[in-house]
């Protein structure tokens, strides 16, 4: 079975020491549901899209890049929870989307 890393936030998590200390899980390419929860990111991800065989290159490069896009990849069953907390202030998520954002803005989106 192949598969790939990524390093994702935990959404019960607090924000403190979140960005530094991100949580490693495996993303089994033929098990394993995830969905992306930050901002639509031209060429690299829509909001909303459920990936079930690992994510596509681009974002993965992304995520190694800026590893702050990790923290809105999150297994589906926790969506409504990431969802909840993406609206809080100072959330792990809700910082990691703020980052998000600001990356799009630098591209001129």
């Amino acid at each position: 079975m192949s598969t790939k890393k990524v390093k994702t936030a935990d959404p019960d998590e607090t924000a403190e020491g979140v960005i530094a200390d991100t949580q490693e899980v495996e993303i089994q390419k033929e098990s394993s549901v995830v969905i992306y929860i930050g901002p639509t990111i031209s060429g690299i991800a829509m909001t909303g899209t459920v990936f079930s065989n690992g994510v596509p290159k681009k974002l993965e490069e992304t995520c190694k890049n800026y590893p702050f896009f990790n923290g809105l990849i999150v297994p589906v069953e926790k969506t409504a929870l990431a969802q909840e907390n993406l609206r809080k202030e100072n959330t792990p998520i809700n910082l990691f989307y703020k980052k998000a954002v600001e990356f799009s803005q630098k591209r001129g989106e």
